[in-house]
């Protein structure tokens, strides 16, 4: 499953715009251009789908820096996400209850073997004096429960389900064969602030995407943090800075296939590397070291590691070793690297696309001549500060510099942004 396009409205510096995205993206700007207020919009819906609707916002420091800088208040933050599906059958167990109930007023199992083609999902909040308001909150799923071609002639090609808060009422109504039951569920409480991502319900149709949300990785690595010492005790998961990158390859390492894997794809990108391992220390402690081939025998601790080193292994744990992350969003992955670098690394990034959705932010022209132009989006800020996204690919300007044997990147580092 991968986000086809994006929706954002009256979301930090973006005033309102929608974006599509391929298997493996690239955007790049300036400084204060509005990358990272890209990746806060995905974080903000992962959040949602993990947290809540209430601790998403608090995550975020709260309404007044949730919405766009410039907001007079009376424009609703608005997000509308498309998500192309997989084919699955989908069997569901739900406890079904208003959530101050102590206990479900019943349990529903549902089995949905139609095709999910894809999903849109769309919700707006409204501000006021006392915090704010659901006002927009709808999920539509396309189904292909197999209809015959020639019955589709003169109709719709897709089945759909389609659930709706409606004043704090959930609506659903369905066209999928078999499926029109699912409309007996309209009418449960959906508690005030609370959005359908949140109600158990969800799951009987759409627990799948979800999931999907739950589960984007946002990695911006420290390598001075991905290098320090650690406790045997922590999660595993690589966080975001790699900031326990040694308990994670602890973790991986033991399996000899792993770690066989790990020291290949570092070297790929790190010749001299010989070997990777984890050393415990007074039974609490785990630190990372290396063993490179310029002194035989010889490993290297931690605090001698270069930031580089640090930087592509806890890139490749993170890329490669954390597939759970169904969407992998990436923050100047190329900060330590030399340049001769970044072209091997872009071309793992690209390969590990064909699993997993992948953005990246970069300001680096490197980065840039090596992503292909196909996927750039380009972010930069208009006369009235607002944050535009475009693709290059689409911009004649850009093609006539092709068709010259100039560079996309010459573009970019000339700042050129009105592609």
């Amino acid at each position: 499953m991968t986000i086809s396009k994006i929706r954002i409205a009256n979301f930090k510096s973006f005033a309102d715009e929608t974006v599509e995205l391929n298997d493996f993206n690239l955007l790049v700007g300036a400084n204060a251009s509005g990358k990272s207020n890209f990746v806060q919009a995905f974080k903000f819906l992962s959040d949602i789908a993990a947290h809540g609707l209430e601790d998403a916002i608090s995550l975020q420091g709260g309404v007044e820096y949730l919405r766009h800088f410039g907001s007079a208040g009376d424009e609703p933050l608005l997000f509308q996400v498309t998500i192309q599906g997989e084919s699955q059958e989908v069997d569901y167990g739900v406890d079904v209850g208003k959530r101050s109930d102590a206990k479900p007023t019943r349990q529903v199992s549902i089995r949905m073997p139609q095709e999910i083609i894809s999903m849109d999902y769309e919700f707006s909040l409204r501000f006021h004096k006392g915090g704010y308001s659901v006002e927009r909150d709808k999920l539509t799923l396309c189904h292909d429960p197999g209809i015959p071609t020639e019955s589709r002639r003169g109709s719709s090609a897709y089945a759909k389900t389609i659930a709706e808060n409606s004043s704090g009422k959930l609506i659903v109504n369905s066209t999928v064969p078999n499926m029109e039951h699912l409309s007996s569920f309209g009418g449960e409480h959906i508690a005030e602030r609370t959005l359908l991502f949140e109600t158990p319900i969800l799951y009987l149709f759409a627990g799948t995407f979800v999931d999907w949300f739950k589960e984007i990785g946002i990695y911006d690595i420290d390598p001075k943090r991905a290098k320090e010492i650690i406790t045997v005790a922590g999660r595993s998961e690589l966080e975001t800075d790699g900031g326990n990158l040694a308990l994670v390859l602890k973790n991986l390492l033991g399996d000899e296939d792993t770690r066989r894997s790990i020291r290949n794809l570092c070297q790929y990108n790190l010749p001299y590397l010989k070997d990777l391992k984890i050393e415990q220390l007074a039974d609490r402690f785990l630190s990372i070291k290396v063993q490179e081939t310029f002194v035989d025998g010889s490993e290297l601790p931690a605090f001698l590691i270069s930031d580089g080193t640090a930087n592509i292994i806890a890139l490749i744990v993170a890329l490669y070793f954390q597939e759970q992350k169904r969407f992998a969003i990436f923050e100047e992955p190329e900060r330590h690297l030399h340049p001769k670098l970044i072209s091997g690394l872009m071309e793992l990034f690209k390969e590990a696309s064909s699993k997993r959705q992948i953005l990246l932010t970069s300001h680096n022209p490197e980065v840039v001549k090596n992503a292909g132009i196909e996927n750039l989006l380009l972010v930069s800020r208009d006369k009235s500060g607002f944050s535009r996204i475009v693709k290059p690919s689409d911009s004649q300007l850009v093609r006539t510099f092709l068709e010259n044997e100039l560079g996309v990147e010459e573009l970019f580092v000339d700042k050129i942004h009105g592609v």
